[in-house]
Formats: C-alpha cells, structure tokens, sequence
C-alpha cells in the first residue's frame, strides 16, 4: 500500500489575520494556492493527496466556545473538549476586519460573527483545513512546461494549463 502524501499550506498572518478570514472566503471562492514549478507533483495522488492548510493562529489549548457549545453540535466540543469554532469569536481580536455591524470582512466578502471575546493568549501555528486537491493549474508563461506539471498529468490528476488568451487541458 502506498502512502498519500499531502501538500502543506501555510496561510499568512499578513493576508488572513484569523483562519476565519480563510475558511470563510474559502467557502465562498473556493481555495486555490500557488506553488512553486520546482514541486515534486508526482508525489502527490489523486483523489486522496489533501491540501492541509496552517495558520500562524490557530493552535490554542483553550478552544472553547461561549455559552452555546460546538457550531457543529458535536458532543462536549467548546465546552469540555477544545473546539476550532471558538475562532469565530475572537476572529476580531486576532485582527480580522469588522464593519460597523460587527460582520467579519474579507475583501469583497462579509460574513457574520458571533459576539466577540478576548483571543487567547497562548494561540499559534497549527493546522485548520484539509481539502482535496482536485485539479492542477499551470500560469503558461511561454516556456516549456516545467517536468513536474507534465509529471502531474502523467499520475492522473488533471492539468489545466492558463495561456493569456485561452485555456485548455493536457
């Protein structure tokens, strides 16, 4: 049996000062990140290799959800058992951007937030989302395709090279 091999994310502090702001304009527009053509591709499989993405921010001990329990209503989750919901509730005391409604704002997106609280201070770097990957894009910039794009194909993902003008598939 083969093991997966997953690709690593790190999602910056600078462009997503919560996780929220990720999850939340990755909800909407879907999670694209871009990755350098020196990247062993092949290693990757299709239909289980994940995206797993970090957050300088996301890691605490103390995960636990005010009053109302897990967003997901999972046994004991943000009240005995740390929860990564509780990130909704800090998300602007970790910098994310709020109208004067109190909605969290992400570029042209908004999304609601609960009742802010004070983050915890003990937050830093720890893994939030996973995602499959289900296609490969490559930005043609003229030169031959780089080996591990062609080599993605050749394992069985798909390939979607982006030309200025059109795209299409290898």
């Amino acid at each position: 049996m083969q093991d997966v091999v997953d690709a690593y994310v790190w999602v910056g502090e600078s462009f997503y000062p919560s996780l929220v702001d990720f999850v939340e304009e990755t909800r909407r527009k879907g999670a694209s990140r871009r990755v350098s053509p020196l990247l062993d591709l092949s290693k990757l499989t299709p239909g289980k290799s994940r995206m797993i993405f970090i957050h300088p921010k996301a890691y605490t001990e103390s995960l636990m959800v005010p009053t109302q329990g897990c967003p997901k209503n999972l046994e004991k989750h943000g009240t005995e058992i740390p929860c990564i919901g509780a990130h909704w509730h800090y998300a602007a005391a970790l910098g994310s951007i709020t109208d004067p409604l109190g909605m969290g704002v992400i570029g042209d997106l908004s999304y609601a937030l609960p009742e802010q609280i004070e983050a915890p201070a003990d937050c830093r770097p720890g893994l939030f989302l996973a995602l499959p990957i289900t296609h490969i894009e490559f930005e043609n910039d003229g030169n031959p395709l780089p080996k591990s794009v062609a080599k993605a194909s050749e394992v069985g993902f798909d390939v979607v090279v982006l030309d200025q003008e059109k795209n299409h598939e290898m």
